[in-house]
């Protein structure tokens, strides 16, 4: 295990980077009162394709010969208790304390996102996204997990993964359904599960030549340029593709990376910054930023950086205070997973 354990740094810096881009899509969006030479241009959101394809990466490198219950557990214990917490703090923040004055649909609401149902959206009816809107990855994410525990059941883990993938995958290009986990559960985005386990199997079968680091940097390349085409589909296959690149680059550079404790930190963080940016970190660095009276580029550039630095200083007091302490707590009470990475 120590040369993968080493090759995993790679991964690490994967989910930095991933979580980042998302941080900036979201500091770009448009604002009235921003100058903003990049309104309109969606690539950075696509850092979840990249947390997609790790996930599935993940998941088979290092859980493929867990039991299923135990794997079931340890995927929850990193993702809800800290996603719960999130929503709750939303909850209060948005309702200004005054929860019990929800209506019955915005109970509902909330209770679906914390179950990782998917549903219609109140506020914004066309869109399947939960009460937290980050969330919304975290229902595929859930989802991922349940095929991949019934992989481990079955003891079939690559079989039943691809089986199910595509599955869904073609039910959802011949049936357009109208229901929102149907809708979500066939949705082409489940490729790039499938697509992280595939460079996880042909990793662990010692089947990625170590020369194909190029593929890091040509993915990247190419993800930021897919808004210069004008088509969803080509789009979205795009997303996929260099996506998969991105992960399958990276990991092909064996030991031959550099070695950074600041990248190490955001990549354990990043779950955390990821969570908490949309509502705290943007919000506060609004508050602040907002005000001063700068124009233009000066006000574009010192934006993003407040943005991204107020974002990266909560998510690691989060993860360091409250997100690490609790799944070393949960953790604690019936083992540990097979590797250090999940």
């Amino acid at each position: 295990m120590g040369v993968a354990r080493e090759q995993l740094v790679s991964i690490q810096y994967l989910r930095a980077i991933a979580a980042l881009m998302v941080v900036l899509h979201h500091a770009v969006t448009p604002k009235e009162w921003l100058f903003n030479p990049l309104e309109g241009y969606p690539a950075f959101a696509w850092g979840v394709d990249i947390f997609f394809v790790i996930s599935g990466f993940i998941m088979y490198f290092a859980a493929r010969d867990e039991k299923p219950f135990a794997f079931l557990r340890q995927r929850i214990i990193r993702v809800v208790p800290l996603y719960w917490g999130a929503t709750a703090a939303f909850l209060v923040i948005d309702t200004r304390f005054h929860i019990f004055s929800l209506s019955l649909s915005e109970i509902s609401h909330v209770l679906k996102s914390l179950a990782f149902i998917p549903h219609y959206n109140l506020s914004r009816p066309s869109m399947i996204e939960p009460y937290l809107v980050p969330g919304w990855t975290l229902n595929y994410e859930m989802f991922f997990y349940f095929i991949f525990f019934v992989s481990l059941t079955c003891k079939r883990v690559m079989t039943v993964v691809t089986v199910s993938v595509l599955g869904l995958f073609f039910s959802g290009i011949f049936v357009d359904f109208n229901n929102a986990i149907l809708k979500a559960y066939t949705h082409p985005i489940l490729l790039e599960f499938l697509a992280g386990a595939l460079v996880g199997y042909l990793y662990v079968n010692k089947l990625i030549p170590k020369n194909t680091w190029w593929l890091l940097p040509a993915g990247f390349s190419g993800l930021l340029s897919l808004p210069l085409i004008d088509d969803h589909n080509l789009i979205l296959t795009g997303r996929i593709f260099f996506s998969t690149m991105i992960l399958y680059g990276a990991i092909s550079m064996g030991n031959d990376i550099f070695r950074s404790s600041i990248m190490n930190l955001l990549g354990d963080a990043s779950y955390s910054i990821y969570l908490t940016h949309s509502v705290v970190s943007l919000g506060s660095a609004k508050l602040l930023w907002k005000q001063l009276a700068i124009e233009r580029w000066g006000q574009f550039t010192g934006w993003v950086i407040l943005s991204l630095g107020i974002s990266v200083v909560v998510g690691i007091i989060v993860y360091r205070y409250i997100e690490r302490p609790a799944l070393i707590f949960f953790r604690s009470t019936g083992g540990q997973p097979r590797s250090g990475v999940n």
